[in-house]
């Protein structure tokens, strides 16, 4: 696809940004994705991809309170929302709750949790790593009880994250998990690890 003089005014601030081009920008138009969860974090990211212009943005029950539903729809003309699931599978999923995650994603999984200290985790899963493979590997917590400040900004580096992915903007990167404490600071990313042995086979 092509894009019209109004999507080349509309993505404009994006679209010169270095590593970005027109090229990037119509795959975010072609691209689908699937939030599957709650809480702040998926509400974040659910409102920077819909202003990015992804797009078909699937995105679960739990998020379909009508305001929010309507200024998603609102904000973007080319970015169709839908309450249901893809009928294939999306090119990236966000997770807020990991307990059932969908079939494996074109690209990978992005997840957002809490640990048992409060600590807010932000973990890339690349559909060609062997842990995205592996629903049992996933972290188990879920954002609703996240600080709000570190559930905005986890939000907000999973909707950057998938936006990378889809426009394929730098090198593909290792599984990794990167830290968020209560207040929002941001420590190192680490590669990721399942605590225990899991299922994988």
């Amino acid at each position: 696809m092509s894009l019209s003089y109004r999507q080349i005014e509309a993505y404009s601030r994006q679209i010169i940004l270095r590593d970005f081009s027109g090229a990037s920008q119509e795959r975010l138009l072609a691209a689908s994705m699937l939030i599957d969860g709650s809480g702040i974090a998926a509400r974040t990211a659910a409102t920077y991809l819909a202003g990015a212009g992804i797009g078909h943005l699937h995105i679960a029950p739990a998020l379909l309170e009508p305001l929010l539903f309507g200024e998603l729809g609102q904000r973007n003309e080319d970015t169709l929302v839908h309450a249901t699931a893809p009928d294939t599978s999306p090119d990236v999923v966000i997770l807020t709750a990991a307990d059932n995650p969908p079939n494996l994603p074109r690209l990978g999984y992005i997840l957002v949790d809490q640990d048992r200290r409060g600590d807010t985790h932000l973990t890339r899963l690349p559909a060609e790593s062997s842990l995205a493979a592996c629903p049992a590997c996933f972290p188990r917590e879920t954002s609703d009880t996240l600080d709000p400040a570190a559930a905005a900004i986890a939000g907000s580096l999973a909707a950057l994250t998938a936006i990378r992915w889809i426009a394929e903007i730098g090198e593909t990167e290792p599984p990794a998990r990167q830290t968020l404490v209560r207040g929002g600071s941001i420590f190192e990313t680490a590669p990721f690890q399942p605590k225990k042995p899991c299922e994988c086979p």
